[in-house]
């Protein structure tokens, strides 16, 4: 990852706990798995476009291995009170288009039972942020802004 990329966000969540928003990293493999495997199906058809039951190999190492430029992720993770990382609430992933740089496809997913709490409104905010600090001045500020994604809204 680019050290440009934010380290560590801490903030607390709407139930008082507290979290923090990181990169994702290479050994986060393991993790990403447990959370798809913990999301409904609905929710994973809502991130994946269908009701996806597991990540492949190649899948895993795509997920996990961003370049921090052209495809960045980061992990909305909750904290005990010494700050030793709990559950994954959320992830969220920005991948540039190769065909059109000016535009990045969003994709988020939150776990279930933090679902129209906010988190994941959170974490594409401060996925906004990384993306838009990341552009060249020249295209960033003007064009690569336009994030699509198909993203659920609050009920």
């Amino acid at each position: 990852m680019t050290s440009l990329l934010p380290q560590v966000h801490r903030f607390t969540l709407p139930d008082k706990s507290t979290a923090i928003i990181r990169p994702l990293r290479p050994d986060d493999g393991p993790r990403l798995v447990e959370g798809l495997r913990a999301l409904s199906s609905e929710s994973r058809r809502r991130r994946f476009l269908f009701s996806k039951g597991d990540f492949s190999t190649a899948e895993l190492n795509y997920f996990t291995h961003c370049d921090g430029a052209h495809h960045i992720a980061l992990v909305l993770v909750e904290t005990d009170a010494d700050g030793h990382e709990g559950e994954f609430v959320a992830v969220g992933r920005s991948i540039q288009d190769t065909a059109d740089t000016s535009f990045a496809e969003v994709a988020i997913a939150v776990a279930d039972e933090w679902q129209h709490h906010g988190v994941g409104e959170r974490l594409i905010r401060a996925l906004a942020k990384v993306v838009y600090h990341l552009s060249p001045p020249s295209s960033a500020r003007v064009g690569r802004q336009k994030l699509i994604g198909d993203l659920p809204t609050k009920k």
